[in-house]
C-alpha cells in the first residue's frame, strides 16, 4: 500500500498509513492549533488560508446542504400526505448510503493504485 497519502484540499496536512504488527493504523498530521474559523471576507485574494480548510465553515456548509435537501424532500412528500418525520429519515438514509459508497470507492481505488 501507499505509505504516504497527502491530502492538499482537506483539513489535514497529511495522512500516513503505518503497519504495526498485523494491525493497520493511520498517522494523521494536522495544523496545531486547528483552524476553527476562517478569515471570512477580510482574507482577500492574497490570503494563505482557504475558508473551506477551517472546521466551522465546512460544518455550516454541511448543515445548510442537509437542511435544504430535507426541506425540499418534505415539500414533495407533504403533497403525497406523508408524515413530517419521513423526510429527515429519507435524507439521512441517502447521506449514509453516499458516505458508504464514497468509502468503498476510496478503499477500492487505494487498493488498485497502491
Amino acid at each position: 500500500m501507499n505509505s504516504n497519502i497527502t491530502r492538499e484540499p482537506g483539513l489535514y496536512v497529511s495522512v500516513a498509513q503505518v503497519n504495526v504488527s498485523d494491525a493497520t493504523t493511520f498517522e494523521v498530521c494536522s495544523v496545531a492549533p486547528p483552524n476553527i474559523v476562517s478569515d471570512g471576507i477580510w482574507s482577500g485574494p492574497g490570503s494563505i488560508r482557504d475558508s473551506m480548510k477551517s472546521a466551522l465553515p465546512v460544518f455550516e456548509m454541511q448543515l445548510l446542504v442537509i437542511f435544504t435537501i430535507t426541506q425540499i424532500c418534505n415539500f414533495f412528500l407533504k403533497r403525497l400526505h406523508f408524515p413530517a418525520f419521513i423526510a429527515p429519515m429519507i435524507v439521512s438514509a441517502f447521506f449514509f448510503y453516499m458516505f458508504f459508497l464514497y468509502t468503498c470507492v476510496v478503499s477500492l481505488l487505494t487498493a488498485i493504485f497502491s
